[in-house]
C-alpha cells in the first residue's frame, strides 16, 4: 500500500505542476481551466480512495488520501507558487486582512487535507459497494434450465 500512496502523491503533484504550467501559459483560460481543476481534483481523490478501499479499511483509506491532500496543500502548493498560479495575495490568504497570513495558510492546508480525507472516504466507500456487488452476483444461484 506504501507504494500506491507514493504513487498517489507524485500523480498530485505531477498534476499540480502540469495545471500550473497550463494557466501560467494561458491565464485568460482560467475560467474553464479553474472548474476542470476542481472535477479533476474530486476524481482523483475519490479514485485513491477506490484503490486503497479495495486494500485497507475505510479509515486508512481516509487518512491515506489526507495524507495524499497533505502533500498536494504543502508540496503541491509550492510548486505551483514557483511555476505562478499558487500565488495568492495577503489579501486572499488573511480573509480581509482579519487574521495573521500564517492562519490563513494553516486553515487553507487543513481544509485541503479534511476534503481530501472526505473524498478518499466515499471512494473507498465506492470501493467496497462494488466488491460487494461483485461477491454477490458471483454467489447468485444460476437459474434453472428450462425444460
Amino acid at each position: 500500500m506504501r507504494r500506491h500512496w507514493v504513487i498517489a502523491a507524485a500523480a498530485v503533484l505531477l498534476f499540480d505542476v502540469a495545471w500550473a504550467a497550463i494557466f501560467r501559459a494561458a491565464p485568460y483560460a482560467a475560467h474553464w481551466t479553474v472548474p476542470l481543476v476542481t472535477v479533476a481534483w474530486v476524481a482523483v481523490g475519490v479514485a485513491i480512495g477506490l484503490v486503497f478501499g479495495l486494500r485497507a479499511k475505510l479509515g486508512v483509506a481516509a487518512l491515506a488520501v489526507a495524507g495524499v491532500g497533505l502533500v498536494d496543500a504543502t508540496l503541491g502548493w509550492a510548486l505551483t507558487w514557483i511555476i505562478g498560479p499558487g500565488q495568492w495575495t495577503r489579501l486572499e490568504l488573511t480573509a480581509n486582512d482579519t487574521r495573521p497570513v500564517w492562519l490563513g495558510v494553516t486553515l487553507q492546508i487543513v481544509s485541503v487535507v479534511v476534503a481530501d480525507a472526505c473524498l478518499g472516504l466515499i471512494g473507498a466507500l465506492v470501493a467496497r459497494l462494488l466488491v460487494r456487488r461483485r461477491l454477490s452476483a458471483s454467489r447468485a444461484p444460476a437459474p434453472a434450465p428450462r425444460s
